[in-house]
């Protein structure tokens, strides 16, 4: 008799873990596809970038934890001096899930929200402009798996690189005009 209890002590500890390892994996998995980062380029004269991230797999996200998310823009050798701009646009109520801060060199463009440039001078050599802080994203200490059932669509983050030739703009308001402009056609 006491085999039989031991065996159904067991069997009932399987039972939870097994539960509870499905239940933190659907969670992680819901999390790691709930933000989207989406990326496009745009230049204007004598400069070429590309905008990269590295692949991640992301770690269990748990509230507080910081993920690797490393946008980076690449200014190509031999490209002139230009104005860079970066432009993030987070989806409504993307706040409530992550946080993250601008890398250094960054600096934000007056009177446009979610847009930030540096001034790139030529080089024989690529130069790498990490956009966010650190390489990092911080899972918010408030994310609870109540508010993932509150998701209609998945929230995005849509990062945006811009490039103008210092040439093309007489200072940085123009060359993000002439940006959009290039951005429109």
């Amino acid at each position: 008799m006491l085999n039989f209890l031991k065996n159904k002590r067991i069997i009932a500890f399987m039972v939870v873990a097994v539960w509870l390892i499905f239940s933190a994996a659907a969670i992680f998995f819901w999390v790691a596809e709930t933000v989207n980062f989406n990326m496009n380029t745009y230049t204007v004269g004598d400069v070429e970038i590309k905008l990269t991230e590295n692949l991640h797999i992301p770690g269990m996200m748990l509230p507080g934890s910081e993920e690797v998310k490393d946008p980076k823009i690449r200014v190509m050798a031999g490209s002139r001096d230009c104005w860079l701009f970066v432009e993030i646009t987070e989806a409504t109520g993307i706040e409530n899930y992550v946080s993250y801060a601008t890398a250094k060199g960054w600096k934000p463009l007056e009177g446009h929200e979610g847009v930030f440039y540096q001034e790139v001078k030529r080089s024989k050599k690529d130069q790498l402009f990490p956009i966010l802080e650190d390489g990092t994203v911080v899972i918010n200490d408030i994310v609870v798996e109540e508010q993932f059932t509150d998701i209609v669509a998945l929230p995005d983050v849509k990062i945006v690189a811009f490039a103008v030739e210092m040439a093309k703009a007489s200072d940085v308001q123009d060359a993000w005009d002439e940006a959009l402009s290039a951005a429109k056609r």
